[in-house]
């Protein structure tokens, strides 16, 4: 090892960084340095620049934040996440099993008397899926609109309905979820309520006539069907053009079908004139036509009274006995 003292080596380090030492006294500090790690550790902390020193310390600093404040951003986010998807889950169990929804009327069964002043509703729902959840009743000078929401099924829960309602007034009309089941004295079939719901005025609107159509369960009767609607002038017609070809041992089942249906729709739609069924039998092309004039006859009232008046379309759903 070197014969010179450490404190010699190190008094003269800051002239070897220099390069103001002589080569014979480079050779003794290096020989030196070689063998003393304290001193080479002082040489090497010599020729460090202090501010490339800070500038690491900084950078380092300036990664550490970055690092903590990803984590941070991450458990904020996940968080986040967390919160919502429990929000979601909370309200959805809040709907599902507290609140309910308002119930489809058709899924209600329900028999309605009336006594001046008094409602008496009894019934219950008809599907497999739901309990009742609420109902509310709110009464405007004699009509009366009860509103039934519904569950998912539950044990602590009942389907059946009953309802006592005093109104102030003597009573006209009483609706169901918004579907008329009472009106001046008679009580109306839920099956002529959803089609009544249904009626308007203009037959060139086919998502209109396709709300009723669908209200009689046409497709299910008939099957899939193209339409043809002429309304440039009169008479308005809408034309029914069946896909299935009909076996001649059903065609009298089918044809009275067809003309069932027409006479409602004709009730219900106020300007169609005559519903034009176009279809096969046997794979022999056939067109059948009811007019508003024909239904009005079988009917022995003015048809397109069904479209102001629920109970004549009932008492039509009666005579075609539907």
């Amino acid at each position: 090892m070197s014969k010179i003292p450490c404190e010699v080596i190190k008094d003269l380090l800051p002239l070897y960084i220099d390069g103001l030492t002589s080569d014979i006294s480079n050779a003794e500090i290096e020989e030196h340095i070689g063998e003393c790690h304290d001193c080479k550790a002082i040489l090497d902390a010599m020729r460090t620049p202090e501010g490339e020193d800070m500038s690491m310390i900084k950078e380092n600093k300036e990664l550490d934040f970055l690092k903590k404040n990803k984590k941070r951003n991450k458990i904020i986010l996940l968080g986040s996440i967390v919160a919502a998807v429990v929000l979601v889950c909370t309200i959805l169990f809040i709907r599902l099993y507290i609140t309910g929804d308002k119930m489809n009327a058709d899924s209600l069964s329900v028999q309605t008397e009336v006594d001046g002043n008094r409602v008496l509703v009894d019934g219950s729902i008809t599907d497999d899926f739901h309990d009742l959840s609420t109902v509310s009743v709110t009464d405007d000078n004699g009509v009366v609109n009860i509103t039934v929401n519904a569950v998912q099924e539950s044990p602590i829960r009942t389907n059946e309905l009953h309802v006592v309602h005093d109104s102030a007034d003597e009573v006209i009309y009483v609706y169901l979820n918004d579907s008329p089941i009472w009106v001046k004295g008679m009580q109306i079939r839920q099956a002529v309520s959803k089609v009544y719901n249904t009626r308007h005025a203009y037959m060139g609107n086919m998502s209109d006539n396709t709300k009723t159509a669908n209200a009689l369960h046409m497709y299910e009767i008939f099957g899939t069907f193209k339409n043809e609607l002429k309304s440039s002038e009169q008479p308005y017609s809408w034309h029914i053009i069946l896909d299935s070809d009909i076996s001649s041992d059903y065609q009298s089942a089918s044809e009275e079908n067809m003309q069932k249906n027409a006479y409602i729709m004709l009730g219900v739609i106020q300007n169609l004139d005559e519903i034009c069924f176009e279809y096969t039998v046997d794979g022999k092309a056939v067109e059948k036509t009811f007019t508003a004039d024909e239904a009005s006859e079988f009917f022995g009232n003015d048809i397109k009274g069904c479209y102001d008046d629920i109970r004549t379309l009932q008492l039509l759903f009666d005579k075609l006995g539907m």
